[in-house]
């Protein structure tokens, strides 16, 4: 069985980075329209540079034959295109075609990228009795958050029945969970209803006695369930500190003098965040090609 031609990811992010940088182009020229009254002279001149080489930047880009400007005139609704800077109007229309025209190149990327998976496990079962099938299965196993347990517990007493009810008296206003089974004391019972500080209980198991602890442990399962007791934990932690202990030092002594022993070496650093050069160098040190899929601001 031959293996299928190993596609090419090196298309798609071309594709991808046009569709990004048209609209971002779009979005400079909206922004540049709007403040235009509210700029100096020096600053309309940045923004026309700026816009002029995203521009130009978009027109030599790689990934579509010769050249995108000769790609996209092969359309019929794209008649001219203004070397210098095209309307708004002429730019949407552009930056839709590249962008539906990425999103093809990237839905065939996924199908080739599935067919040749599919041959290499094809191959695989028939040649290597499914080692790398399995080895695949075995190193993906995803813990899923299925339940979350509950445990409550407070001292109770219990009353005197009246017509066969039995009843016990919580200390504390406490939720237990209806029609599930609980402990009280060493008997085991289940909870029928709960009315405040009153419980209506069942007895399943074991000799009732007249003060002891009632406990349950149960497991939610429904979203609002799991995030009331992720809410439940988590806020006491996130509101141990007051307001004021922020600014009270007293409140954090061990801190302080953690700090004061830690000897911290004296910099003296200048950095001007004015400074063109900086941002410049810093961009250019950045990765490149990393990004995937196409993710425009209002898409």
């Amino acid at each position: 069985m031959i293996l299928p031609k190993r596609f090419s990811e090196k298309k798609s992010k071309l594709k991808v980075r046009q569709v990004r940088r048209l609209f971002s182009l779009i979005k400079s020229v909206q922004n540049f329209e709007t403040r235009y009254d509210n700029l100096n002279h020096e600053q309309i001149s940045g923004f026309r540079k700026q816009i002029y080489q995203e521009w130009n930047a978009i027109r030599h880009a790689k990934g579509y034959g010769k050249s995108w400007v000769r790609w996209i005139l092969g359309f019929e609704c794209v008649h001219v295109i203004n070397l210098d800077l095209p309307t708004i109007d002429d730019l949407q229309v552009m930056a839709q075609l590249t962008k539906h025209d990425c999103n093809i190149e990237c839905a065939n990327e996924v199908k080739q990228r599935n067919q040749y998976n599919q041959k290499r496990f094809q191959i695989d079962f028939k040649e290597s009795s499914g080692k790398m099938t399995y080895r695949r299965i075995k190193q993906h196993q995803t813990k899923t958050l299925n339940g979350v347990p509950i445990f409550t517990q407070t001292k109770a007493v219990l009353c005197k029945a009246k017509k066969g009810v039995l009843k016990i008296v919580i200390n504390e206003e406490k939720a237990f969970q209806q029609n599930h089974n609980a402990k009280f004391g060493e008997a085991s019972i289940q909870i029928l209803e709960q009315h405040g500080r009153t419980i209506h209980i069942k007895l399943l198991q074991g000799k009732l006695p007249s003060e002891h602890i009632l406990s349950q442990e149960v497991f939610v399962y429904e979203p609002h369930q799991i995030s009331e007791q992720f809410e439940n934990y988590w806020e006491p932690i996130w509101n141990r500190e007051t307001e004021s202990s922020a600014e009270n030092l007293e409140e954090c002594q061990s801190f302080v003098e953690e700090m004061q022993n830690v000897n911290i070496p004296n910099f003296q650093l200048q950095v001007n965040l004015n400074c063109p050069d900086i941002w410049i160098s810093t961009i250019k040190r950045m990765k490149k090609g990393t990004a995937h899929g196409v993710c425009v601001d209002g898409e």
